[in-house]
């Protein structure tokens, strides 16, 4: 079954928070490829994906082996 679910979308302190950590430690995570980056939702607007960061709590390596090599998931082709 493969289900689509809509973007949530959840700034910059709703990150931190939940990954307890610094808005510097998340942009390092980001810079080294260990991390999802936000996306533009709008002018100077930058926010996650909920969807996304489940994803990535889910397997943080496959995650990041994946963003590493250039595959696409499924729900990054949605938000495209």
């Amino acid at each position: 079954m493969n289900s689509t679910k809509s973007p949530r979308w959840v700034p910059r302190a709703v990150v931190c928070s939940r990954y307890k950590t610094t808005d510097r430690t998340i942009d390092r995570w980001i810079d080294a490829g260990k991390f999802p980056p936000p996306q533009v939702i709008g002018v100077n607007t930058f926010r996650w994906n909920l969807n996304v960061l489940d994803e990535y709590d889910a397997d943080p390596d496959g995650w990041k082996e994946q963003h590493a090599t250039g595959q696409i998931t499924e729900q990054s082709k949605l938000d495209v």
